[in-house]
């Protein structure tokens, strides 16, 4: 079965410094990456059109990704990580339930958008991009 381009979810995690946080929210793209390698062979002489071709030649995956934990359990070199560092590398599993792993691997977040804390739980939105192979399944 092929992978879907498009995912959405709302259960993960992310060791970040070797500190797990939850991930609450969550979206998946597959990103291939084509190169044009059109030639004589691609002309049609019925239309007298040349027409493109490409190839894959690289995959790539990315997505957006909302993270919570506990202020008051958390180290504060977690909360530095995220407020000091405009590119975070982690691992992430992203899952589609308690016990289906929908793909792991390495990634770099960015965009980082921390909120303060509320009721001493710290929201982290952002954007991730593989660092390597994302792994699709467990």
């Amino acid at each position: 079965m092929a992978t879907p381009t498009n995912v959405v979810g709302s259960r993960g995690v992310a060791s970040v410094g070797g500190t797990a946080v939850s991930v609450t929210k969550w979206t998946h793209k597959l990103d291939p990456g084509f190169v044009e390698c059109t030639g004589t062979g691609d002309y049609d002489s019925s239309s007298g059109q040349t027409w493109k071709r490409k190839i894959n030649t690289i995959m790539g995956a990315e997505g957006t990704l909302e993270l919570n934990f506990d202020a008051t359990t958390t180290n504060s070199v977690l909360v530095a990580k995220f407020t000091a560092n405009p590119i975070v590398n982690c691992a992430l599993i992203l899952q589609l339930t308690q016990t289906s792993t929908y793909g792991h691997g390495n990634v770099f977040l960015t965009d980082i958008e921390v909120t303060s804390p509320v009721d001493d739980k710290v929201t982290v939105t952002c954007n991730w991009s593989n660092d390597g192979p994302f792994t699709m399944g467990s």
